[in-house]
């Protein structure tokens, strides 16, 4: 198995567990690392749709506009892989509008990819 995909074959719950174990007895070191793709966690958690996790990590301090290589903060990579239930917990704890308005590499913001994705539910 590739370690990249170890991470989707673990289901939800499991990661939501094992995050909130590491948080709660390892402290919030690490809460905004990123990998090599300049990825933090709540990226990572905005692409696979995992919303507890989402939550989990916004409420212990993960920044909410924090971009990738690809200048996308986890608003534009819950638009984009079609995750509405992140997008949701990561508008209502989005207390800045500079990424809720972030333009990508390619000049796009998330509403822009919702219509270019063609996620209708997201944009409503």
């Amino acid at each position: 198995m590739k370690k990249e995909t170890i991470v989707a074959d673990i289901d939800t719950q499991t990661m939501t567990n094992i995050c909130q174990f590491v948080v709660k007895n390892f402290g919030l070191v690490g809460i905004n690392s990123r990998n090599n793709l300049l990825q933090t966690p709540l990226h990572i958690a905005s692409c696979i749709g995992n919303q507890n996790l989402v939550k989990l990590l916004i409420d212990f301090g993960a920044d909410i506009s924090a971009v990738d290589r690809n200048i996308e903060n986890a608003i534009h990579l819950a638009v984009k892989y079609g995750n509405s239930n992140c997008l949701e917990a990561l508008v209502s704890k989005c207390s800045d509008n500079n990424a809720l308005n972030a333009l990508n590499i390619n000049g796009l913001s998330p509403l822009h990819l919702c219509v270019e994705c063609g996620h209708e539910s997201a944009h409503d």
